[in-house]
């Protein structure tokens, strides 16, 4: 997660940093905006795994930790979860183009 409202100069090493990362081909970076509103939104964090030939599984997010889930139900929602934000997400190009446009107004 990117640093709020913190020294300008640390955000835009932060964002450097994520645009380099992004840069990398086993990376795929989307930013969601604010103007997605709620619907674009996760009630807490999720990791979907997708493993060839064999079971998926989902992790959420909880108080406690990561909560490992594999039932059918568990990994549709998460994956029903994860299409919702790509509808609402910027493109990986505009992502990386905000990004860079955030980083000119701080530097």
């Amino acid at each position: 997660a990117l640093l709020v409202g913190g020294d300008r100069d640390i955000l835009a090493g932060q964002i450097r940093h994520v645009i380099e990362v992004a840069q990398q081909s086993n990376v795929t970076l989307r930013m969601v905006p604010l103007s997605a509103g709620r619907q674009a939104m996760l009630s807490s964090g999720l990791t979907l795994m997708h493993f060839s030939g064999e079971e998926s599984f989902v992790f959420i997010e909880a108080a406690g930790g990561m909560l490992p889930r594999k039932s059918g139900r568990d990994v549709r929602r998460a994956e029903r979860a994860f299409a919702r934000l790509k509808r609402h997400s910027l493109s990986p190009e505009d992502t990386i183009t905000a990004l860079e446009h955030k980083l000119e107004e701080l530097t």
